[in-house]
């Protein structure tokens, strides 16, 4: 394919990729004004982002069961969103603005590469119907969805649970797309399912699981192993798969076994805690389901487009593959609610099942497509569904995050910089707060301030070289974090260990 070619192929996928950043940058506006001070969660994967920053971290994100995800694919995202729009550009005014930002953009990208996978003609009118099933899902999703699904404001979020949601979305269609024996979509399964094991090592057995059967599936619609013959996909996936193996097999070699010893002693350990209802209600959570309605809306629409598709001889095939992918997705999130989550009643955990009927949205919505190719009447029909779907995401979807930081954090940065001496201060916290002590931390390495964490429990949120014990250097004092009530924290002197 010539140049003039290839980029006629990404023009519409970069137009929708360029559309959807901006509107989700639109409502996200918080980003451009004062400094964020991030806590929790967000900043404990600040403090892995520094590391990124110097080219030096292997690992992933923390697992609260106290070991770190496989690979750093998503930190050195958040990583180039902090140096390329925080440190070199300015447009954002803090360094966690500028991780979300990247986050943003990523997971756009993946969205309008999923888009791009499902679509078979190429059409401007093919991509205006799957961003009309796009747009009607989230808003489905908003309108009938219990406190436990997803909301649109996943594209907008940095918190992994929701972070895995996009790349997901383009995995789900890349199995999709492979089992209707279309090897194009090599290299897509390859990334997406690498990113997803580098964001938690569940996602393991997930991926193995929903590329053999999709393989399997390609195979037999394909008549054989025609796509074994591809050799130039199979070589850029293998390509894929060895960048995203060496940060793992880099640190599992320095040191050896890295953290999978650490997932061998957990899966031999752990056991799932009951959930009412078991894995179905569990799973069905994700699709709507709710005890205090009759029905669900959202699976009951899933079923009927389903039924119309299989029903049509044009439609069955693409329909099968699509089934087969969702199909795939369940069976292998129900293998890991119940063998890989200790406790059901965090939903949060299988967030990204969540974009199963989006998936089923955008893949079936080509089914409409393939009814306009036949009767160009419904053309002015399809552009009038595409104009009342973009006014519909402008006015009330919304795919903001509300998070706004830790508004202690300046407060206490301020008090380490002008009431205690200059060097290292050996932090001890009691266990409720150590969503600010990982704030202090991360935003404290940012302004010169060093603090290292006096209790070596929390190595596997802080990293090992933050526990004091493990420090060269001694600290200066040891200060005791103490809530004084709603919001308001306390930095006090504490006699140190002896």
């Amino acid at each position: 394919m010539n140049l003039r070619g290839y980029l006629s192929t990404i023009r519409l996928p970069g137009l929708l990729f360029l559309a959807l950043a901006t509107l989700i940058i639109a409502r996200n506006t918080w980003l451009f004004g004062p400094p964020i001070y991030e806590a929790g969660d967000a900043a404990a994967n600040s403090i892995l982002v520094e590391q990124a920053r110097h080219l030096s971290l292997l690992v992933g994100n923390y697992s609260r069961v106290g070991f770190n995800h496989p690979g750093p694919f998503f930190m050195y995202v958040q990583a180039a969103g902090d140096v390329v729009f925080y440190r070199v550009l300015g447009i954002v005014n803090s360094s966690y603005a500028g991780q979300v930002l990247g986050l943003i953009l990523l997971s756009a990208f993946l969205v309008a590469a999923s888009i791009h996978l499902l679509v078979a003609q190429r059409r401007t009118l093919d991509y205006a119907l799957a961003c009309v099933a796009f747009a009607a899902y989230l808003l489905l999703s908003q309108s009938f969805g219990n406190p436990d699904m997803l909301k649109p404001s996943w594209l907008g979020s940095s918190w992994m649970p929701a972070v895995y949601c996009a790349p997901f979305l383009l995995f789900m269609c890349a199995v999709a797309v492979c089992a209707r024996g279309e090897a194009h979509a090599l290299p897509w399964l390859a990334f997406s399912g690498a990113a997803l094991v580098h964001g938690h090592v569940s996602f393991v057995m997930v991926v193995c699981l929903m590329t053999c059967l999709s393989l399997v599936a390609g195979c037999v619609s394909d008549g054989g192993f025609r796509w074994l013959h591809d050799r130039r996909r199979l070589l850029v996936s293998a390509a894929i798969l060895g960048i995203f193996i060496l940060p793992i097999a880099l640190h599992t070699l320095i040191d050896f076994p890295g953290e999978i010893g650490l997932y061998l002693h957990y899966a031999r350990n752990h056991s799932s805690a009951p959930h009412q209802g078991g894995v179905k209600r569990f799973l069905l959570h994700f699709l709507g389901g709710d005890k205090r309605r009759a029905f669900n809306p959202i699976a009951l629409t899933i079923i009927a487009i389903y039924a119309w598709a299989i029903a049509s001889r044009r439609l069955r095939k693409p329909a099968a593959a699509s089934l087969l992918a969702v199909l795939a997705a369940t069976l292998a999130t129900a293998i890991y609610a119940k063998t890989g989550i200790d406790n059901l009643a965090f939903t949060y955990t299988a967030w990204f099942y969540s974009v199963t009927g989006l998936f089923v949205f955008i893949s079936l919505s080509q089914g409409l497509a393939a009814y306009c190719q036949m009767r160009p009447a419904y053309l002015a029909m399809a552009s009038l569904l595409v104009s009342m779907a973009a006014a519909v995401c402008l006015v009330n979807i919304r795919f903001e995050s509300r998070y706004r930081g830790d508004p202690a954090l300046p407060v206490l940065l301020a008090k380490l910089k002008t009431d205690f001496p200059p060097g290292l201060h050996a932090l001890r916290f009691r266990h409720d707060d150590w969503p600010v002590a990982t704030g202090l931390v991360a935003n404290g390495m940012r302004e010169g301030i060093s603090v290292c964490i006096d209790d070596a429990q929390w190595q596997f949120m802080f990293t090992r070289r933050l526990i004091c014990s493990n420090s060269k250097q001694a600290p200066v004092d040891h200060l005791d974090l103490n809530a004084n009530g709603g919001t308001s924290y306390a930095l006090t002197p504490a006699p140190s260990k002896p």
